[in-house]
C-alpha cells in the first residue's frame, strides 16, 4: 500500500493493521500528486491498536487527519515515523488510550484545534516534536480541578509546555447544587417582595392627600403647605362694619368663630 485517502465517510471499527505486512510505506511524491495519507471528515467508532502504522524514508510526504471524530483510539492506533510531515487539526477524540498517537518524524508536527474529552495517562506522551511543531487551540477535558492546579500537559517534553484549554467535567455536581439552592432563592425573593409591598403601602399613606374642613364644613384637600394666594377669597369680602343694620350676616352667626380665631385657623391650615 502506497497511498490511503478516506474522505466523508463513517466507519464502525478499524482493526489494525490495515496493511498486509503491517506497515504502510508511502511512495515518492514525484510519482503522484496525491497526499500520502489523509483522513478528511471521517467518523470512526473504534480504531484498533496499530491500525495505521505509516513510514517513509525518501522525499517528504504528508500524513493529514483533519475534521474527524474518533470515539475510541487504542494504543499505537496512529504510529508515524520517518521523513514525514504530520498534521492533526480540528479533530474530536472521545477517549485516548495510553500512547494512542506515536509520532516520531523528521518533518513538521502540527496538532491544532483538537478536542480531547477523556484520556488515559501518557495518552500523548509518545507524540514527539523533533523539528518544527505547532500545538495551538487544543481543548482537554479533565475530571477534577486538582488536575488543573497541577498544570498538567499530555504532550511529550520535547514539545515544551504548549498552551491548552482545560474543561472540568463536573456537570452532575453543578446540577445538584442548583436544585438545592433554587427553593432558598425563591424564598428570599418572596420575602424581599413582601417587605417592598409593606414599605410601598406605608409611603402611600404618609404622602397621600389629607382631608381638612374649612369654615362651614366644606372639605378641602391639602397635599403640602397651602400657598398664601390660595387664601384669597374668590367672591367679594364683607366686614362686620359693612353689614346693614338689623340684617344677620351669615358669615358671623352666633357661635361662629371670631375674626381673630379664623385668622389663626387659616394660618394653621396654610402651614400644615
Amino acid at each position: 500500500m502506497r497511498y490511503l485517502v478516506i474522505e466523508d465517510s463513517a466507519v464502525s471499527v478499524v482493526e489494525g493493521p490495515v496493511a498486509a505486512n503491517g506497515v504502510v510505506t508511502l511512495s515518492q511524491r514525484s510519482l503522484h500528486n496525491w497526499v500520502g495519507f489523509r483522513l478528511q471528515n471521517v467518523v470512526v467508532n473504534s480504531l484498533g491498536a496499530g491500525a495505521f502504522n505509516i513510514t517513509h524514508s525518501s522525499e517528504v510526504e504528508s500524513v493529514e487527519v483533519n475534521k474527524c471524530k474518533f470515539q475510541e483510539i487504542s494504543t499505537g492506533a496512529f504510529t508515524v515515523s520517518g521523513n514525514l510531515n504530520v498534521s492533526f487539526t480540528e479533530n474530536s477524540f472521545r477517549h485516548l488510550q495510553k500512547e494512542a498517537l506515536k509520532v516520531t518524524v523528521l518533518g513538521e508536527v502540527k496538532f491544532d484545534g483538537n478536542v480531547i474529552e477523556s484520556w488515559d495517562s501518557d495518552a500523548l506522551s509518545a507524540l514527539k516534536c523533533m523539528s518544527r511543531a505547532s500545538l495551538q487551540r487544543n481543548i482537554v477535558h479533565v475530571v477534577a480541578a486538582q488536575e488543573v492546579a497541577l498544570n498538567i500537559t499530555p504532550f511529550h517534553s520535547s514539545c515544551g509546555n504548549p498552551q491548552i484549554f482545560t474543561v472540568i467535567n463536573s456537570a452532575s455536581a453543578l446540577e445538584s447544587k442548583t436544585s438545592e439552592a433554587a427553593p432558598w432563592t425563591l424564598g428570599v425573593i418572596a420575602i424581599v417582595l413582601f417587605f417592598l409591598l409593606i414599605a410601598g403601602v406605608l409611603m402611600y399613606r404618609q404622602r397621600g392627600l389629607m382631608m381638612r374642613h374649612y369654615k362651614r364644613d366644606t372639605p378641602i384637600f391639602l397635599s403640602a403647605c397651602k400657598a398664601s394666594v390660595d387664601s384669597v377669597a374668590n367672591g367679594p369680602e364683607q366686614t362686620a362694619g359693612d353689614a346693614p343694620t338689623g340684617v344677620t350676616n351669615p358669615m358671623y352667626e352666633e357661635g361662629s368663630p371670631s375674626v381673630e380665631e379664623e385668622e389663626e385657623d387659616e394660618e394653621e391650615i396654610e402651614c400644615e
